[in-house]
């Protein structure tokens, strides 16, 4: 089993990653199998603007563009190792409850549709996996999030 560890801008958010790993990975994923090292001390592949990716892009000239991965989120954990997602994210203002998963201004996609597509399935097809998640709120939107999504 691989370990890895998270590297968070803001700590309200490292609760909600952290939660969700909880969540939907078995508590046997964070005992020390080794006995040697913690889980804070492994390192891990990380993918930059994870879902700034061609499958979001859905063929868009701007978001082909800005996309900064080749692949899904999914197929960057199933195929090619990756066990952090690095999100840039902002507050919907259409909708206060939901966010978006953006690249700058380029706008990809709904937070809990690809995390629901992409994340939630590889952790129930490898229920002994763990990711980390790094987000980056990328405007003023912070506070709103903080008081809007995690209240």
């Amino acid at each position: 089993m691989t370990k890895m560890t998270a590297s968070l801008s803001c700590p309200n958010f490292m609760l909600v990653a952290l939660l969700l790993l909880l969540k939907v990975t078995s508590n046997a994923a964070f005992d020390q199998a080794d006995g040697e090292l913690r889980f804070n001390e492994y390192t891990m592949i990380m993918s930059h603007n994870s879902a700034a990716n061609k499958d979001t892009a859905d063929g868009d000239f701007f978001k082909l563009f800005g996309a900064d991965q080749e692949n899904s989120m999914y197929e960057q954990l199933t195929n090619n190792g990756v066990r952090g997602l690095s999100l840039d994210i902002k507050l919907d203002y259409s909708d206060r409850s939901k966010l978006r998963l953006v690249h700058n201004p380029i706008d990809y996609a709904d937070f809990e549709i690809e995390m629901e597509t992409h994340l939630v399935r590889f952790l129930e097809e490898n229920e002994e996996a763990i990711v980390a998640i790094n987000f980056e709120v990328i405007d003023d939107s912070q506070a709103a999030i903080r008081s809007t999504i995690l209240a």
